[in-house]
């Protein structure tokens, strides 16, 4: 989602750079001093800002493939618990209940980056 409709906005790439022109004078009557042109992203709007966690919040792929390990944590745990091995089956619900935490918390990082607060 990050590369559509988003892009230019967090980018600044939406409206062309800033230029100033040489005005209807001459450059002579004007004085010495060459006006600078605005170029770069400084001219267009500051470049989005880099979440805390970097790409892996940019990025939806993070939570969904922790949502996948998640599932398979707690279908572990249910086939430990199934089998007899409480003791197994109570570790493996509490790590899908951490991944399950963090999923959670990198989904909500995701989309508060991807709506622009």
């Amino acid at each position: 989602m990050a590369r559509g409709k988003y892009e230019a906005k967090k980018n600044g790439t939406g409206d062309p750079p800033a230029e100033v022109s040489g005005g209807v004078g001459s450059p002579s009557t004007v004085g010495s001093v060459a006006l600078p042109t605005a170029t770069g992203p400084a001219a267009t709007g500051r470049p989005a800002d880099l979440p805390v966690l970097g790409i892996v919040v940019m990025s939806s792929w993070g939570w969904r493939i922790l949502a996948v390990a998640t599932m398979v944590a707690l279908g572990l745990c249910v086939t430990f618990l199934l089998d007899g091995h409480t003791a197994i089956g109570g570790i493996w619900a509490f790590i899908g209940l951490a991944w399950a935490f963090f999923t959670v918390r990198l989904w909500r990082m995701h989309l508060a980056w991807d709506s622009g607060r």
